[in-house]
């Protein structure tokens, strides 16, 4: 989900989504559900998840869809954010491992 996603970024899932829907990748429907603009559409980024049915005071009984990201939509999402500068929130481990092996690549064609 949206929510999932924007964990690594250190957002919110409301956030995330009001960024892709700034980027014109996404709208919200009447239902409330986040969908693609049709440029996106049928490229594999989305799927779309059946909740379970609830009954509204009035009688109704509604069936909430969400959308939930593919692999391909998470990497779709990277590239979309990384133009404009986000990029995902890494923990201590995971820099100080990054940083080591931008220093090893940066060494790696010189005399030392």
């Amino acid at each position: 989900t949206a929510t999932s996603i924007a964990k690594d970024y250190g957002l919110s899932g409301e956030k995330l989504n009001s960024i892709l829907h700034g980027l014109k990748i996404q709208w919200k429907n009447s239902d409330g559900q986040w969908v693609l603009y049709s440029k996106y559409c049928g490229k594999g980024y989305t799927r779309n998840r059946k909740g379970k049915p609830f009954q509204h005071n009035s009688g109704k009984v509604q069936t909430p869809n969400t959308t939930v990201w593919t692999e391909a939509g998470q990497r779709f999402i990277f590239e979309q954010l990384k133009r404009i500068g986000l990029l995902p929130s890494m923990d201590p481990d995971t820099q100080q491992l990054e940083l080591a092996a931008q220093s090893n690549r940066t060494t790696a064609g010189k005399l030392v």
